[in-house]
């Protein structure tokens, strides 16, 4: 049985001096530790207002 990992890719665009946005993508294998788990994906987007 292999140990979790977890892979994290993400990268900050700055639309503006007063806006940015980043998109992130996560990655989880074996994620409670037993032997018929699925990998796992998600995603994020983060909008960042400054004033």
């Amino acid at each position: 049985m292999d140990d979790p990992l977890s892979l994290e890719l993400f990268y900050k665009f700055q639309v503006t001096d007063n806006i940015s946005i980043t998109p992130g993508l996560f990655y989880i294998t074996n994620s409670s530790n037993q032997v018929n788990d699925k990998d796992l994906w998600g995603g994020v987007i983060q909008t960042q207002f400054r004033f």
